[in-house]
Parts: C-alpha cells; sequence; structure tokens
C-alpha cells in the first residue's frame, strides 16, 4: 500500500521533489558573492572659532628661615592677590586656590663632608589660585593685577 499526499504524489516522491527544490532555490544565494549596492561616504572638516574663554594660574611662593614664617608671608601675600582679584571685578566662582605646598630647604653638602645628614636651612610655601576669564582680552590686565598683588609664579 503506497501512501498518498493530498495532491496524489506518494509520499517518497513528494519528499524528493522538496529536496530539489530547495536545492535549487539555495543555489543561487549560495553562488551570490556580491554585497546588496551601498554608499559609503567619508568626510573630514574643519572648524575654527576664536577663544571664547581664558583660564590662568597664578601662585606666589616665599621663602623664609622657619615653616611658620613662610607660610605666614605666603597667607598675607595670597590674601592680596585674592582681594586684588575681587577688586578687579573677577566673580569669586571663577577663581579658586588649588594648590598649598610647604616644603623645607637642605643645604647643600659640600666635598668636605659628602656623607653628613642634610640640615634645613628654611623652608618654601607655595600657593596657587586657578582663575577663569570670560573675556580672553582681559588677560593682560589681570596679570598686571596679580602681579601688581604680589603674584610671583604665573602660567596658563
Amino acid at each position: 500500500m503506497t501512501h498518498r499526499l493530498p495532491l496524489g504524489l506518494p509520499v517518497g516522491l513528494s519528499f524528493a521533489a522538496t529536496l530539489i527544490a530547495t536545492t535549487l532555490l539555495a543555489a543561487p544565494a549560495l553562488a551570490n558573492d556580491d554585497f546588496p549596492p551601498a554608499i559609503s561616504v567619508t568626510g573630514e572638516a574643519t572648524v575654527s572659532a576664536p577663544p571664547d574663554q581664558a583660564q590662568l594660574d597664578a601662585g606666589v611662593t616665599t621663602d623664609a628661615k622657619t615653616a611658620r614664617e613662610a607660610a605666614e608671608a605666603n597667607n598675607v601675600t595670597m590674601g592680596k592677590v585674592l582681594a586684588a582679584l575681587k577688586g578687579a571685578g573677577i566673580a569669586e566662582k571663577d577663581f579658586q586656590t588649588s594648590r598649598l605646598s610647604l616644603q623645607p630647604q637642605f643645604a647643600n653638602r659640600g666635598p668636605s663632608s659628602p656623607n653628613a645628614p642634610p640640615s634645613i636651612v628654611g623652608y618654601h610655601a607655595s600657593n596657587r589660585v586657578t582663575i577663569r576669564l570670560h573675556d580672553v582680552s582681559k588677560v593682560a590686565s589681570v596679570i598686571d593685577v596679580l602681579v601688581g598683588a604680589g603674584a610671583n609664579d604665573i602660567g596658563g
């Protein structure tokens, strides 16, 4: 007895026909190594604009015989610098102290005593302030204000 599908084909023949049809339909897809059409774009641009903000880094360095003298002298001068920035119309939110340092200074060892322990001969105090200016045309005048108030280390 042969089993028949609703179309009247024997089961074995139906399977064979399906296998051949699948193979024939898949063959062109496997043979096609071309990629679908595509568009590739490469671009390059240059943008320039005048600066609209400047950042300065200014500091006060002070040397003294003792740590206390160096720190106190540095604080006094930095206070003058901060007051001068306010007086120049720079908002307090646009400047901030950024670094404070107090370090000993050592005597140079002479050739006659290269193994002698180092001796402290003074202290070096340093304090810095970072200033953000929203008008770059004021950079030179702010530097003049800083130097006039006692800042002796400026960059940025």
